[in-house]
């Protein structure tokens, strides 16, 4: 047998790359060369292509038309991180997870996946409510609200932008925003995403809608007058923010297309490092494609699914950050195989998705998934391997997710053409159907479950 170098899948990429506008030759070739004998991903996320989350969505009040090209082509990678973090920002306001036990928030998608619609519900079940759009995102102490706006380009160039994206500090109920144009000759967006940890700078992205093509990627700025603009990974390196560490001082994020890989960054922007050593590939869930990795409670380890030039079936692995770009720790086996990771509050348990991916066949969702996946836990040890959903009614479970304080799991269930949110203790038990009208008719992502509000 002919040994599998992947060009199924760069060719795959170039195809999409090329339908969105990309010059053929070039990033063929730029593809090939990079790609050499490795298993490449698909460039772009299932959403992207009219799947995955479906083509329209709203980050902080602006409707984003990714049907169109230049939407596509702007920043998508981040967009569930931001939808996920307004939504929270938008449950506080209102009153949600009040009462010690925090709330899930969700989207809820139409058959088509053209339109996305964010609710709110309490843990068990009660008071499901629709959230607005345009919430923001709350600052770790709560007493701001970043939002974006628009600023008028006095003087347009013909065929781009008339306005560019800018982050605002608001009052918590989005009163009185402060706009941060620190730098109002520079014809680029800062979308804004997230918060730093210690709410000192903002997190923002740029797209290809920018002047300057080099100007794409990922920035932070200060928080006070959006000012310092650091960029933390290039056009050439975009990739979807993960999340910060706990002690805030870095930065993991998930690298898909040309060099697939989980890169590390401090938080500055600085010293950005592979997580684990090269021909370790990160899982690509084409409905959430930040899942497949997640900071130990203490900051010191990262969880994670990725498969290798030897193994196209995706292992658990954990690798520590003292040792960045070395080898990882197998904790569970491709044999069981893993999609997602997700650490709990508590440090000892791991949850994660088992099964693998088909990279030839797709659903609505994306890259289909094999081996009927389910949810399992792992302790952090790799011992005490248990599956947690059985699937005996013929249905499929993935993307576990821990409540704030480890003691319950959040998850996804499809059962035919309908997926519904679930929640189950730790140890499997008491599982119980969260939602009871359906949140699409195939998997979803940027669900979350927040802490209690203050």
């Amino acid at each position: 047998m002919m040994p599998n170098d992947g060009f199924d899948l760069r060719f795959e990429s170039w195809l999409h790359e090329t339908a969105a506008g990309a010059t053929p030759p070039a990033l063929l070739e730029n593809v090939l060369a990079t790609t050499k004998r490795r298993r490449s991903r698909p460039s772009w996320i299932a959403t992207l292509r009219g799947n995955g989350m479906g083509p329209s969505i709203r980050v902080a009040g602006r409707t984003v038309d990714l049907a169109s090209r230049r939407a596509r082509k702007f920043a998508y990678v981040l967009a569930l991180a931001a939808l996920t973090l307004a939504l929270i920002g938008a449950l506080l306001l209102v009153g949600f997870g009040r009462g010690g036990r925090g709330a899930i928030v969700f989207y809820r998608t139409d058959t088509g996946r053209t339109t996305n619609t964010a609710f709110a519900v309490n843990p068990d079940g009660s008071k499901e409510k629709g959230l607005a759009n345009g919430a923001g995102i709350l600052s770790p102490d709560g007493t701001k609200l970043l939002v974006e706006v628009r600023v008028d380009d006095p003087a347009p160039l013909t065929g781009h932008e008339t306005s560019w994206i800018r982050p605002a500090i608001a009052n918590p109920d989005g009163s009185e925003p402060r706009v941060l144009d620190a730098f109002p000759g520079r014809r680029m967006h800062l979308v804004p995403i997230a918060w730093t940890p210690d709410g000192s700078r903002l997190l923002v992205s740029s797209g290809s809608e920018d002047v300057d093509a080099k100007d794409a990627g990922i920035y932070t700025v200060r928080a006070t007058d959006g000012s310092n603009l650091t960029r933390i990974v290039g056009a050439t390196q975009s990739g979807s923010v993960i999340g910060y560490s706990p002690d805030g001082t870095r930065i993991l994020m998930i690298r898909i297309g040309v060099d697939p890989a989980f890169l590390v960054a401090r938080a500055d922007g600085s010293g950005v490092l592979r997580l684990a050593r090269d021909g370790l590939f990160p899982v690509d869930l084409d409905f959430w494609d930040t899942a497949s990795a997640d900071w130990s409670p203490d900051g010191s380890q990262v969880a994670f699914a990725a498969y290798s030039d030897a193994e196209p079936r995706a292992a658990l692995y954990v690798a520590d950050l003292a040792s960045l770009g070395g080898d990882a720790r197998v904790i569970v086996p491709a044999t069981t195989g893993a999609l997602s990771a997700q650490w709990s509050s508590t440090g000892d348990k791991i949850a994660f998705t088992s099964g693998s991916i088909d990279f030839l066949r797709k659903t609505p969702a994306g890259k289909a998934l094999l081996g009927e996946p389910q949810v399992w836990v792992v302790n952090a040890d790799g011992s005490g391997l248990r599956r947690l959903t059985s699937g005996a009614d013929g249905s499929t479970s993935v993307t576990p997710l821990w409540s704030p304080d480890g003691s319950k799991l959040v998850f996804q269930r499809k059962l035919g053409d309908e997926v519904n949110l679930w929640t189950m203790n730790a140890d499997g038990s008491d599982q119980v159907q969260l939602t009871q009208t359906p949140v699409a008719a195939d998997y979803v992502g940027g669900y979350a479950w927040t802490a209690p509000a203050r």
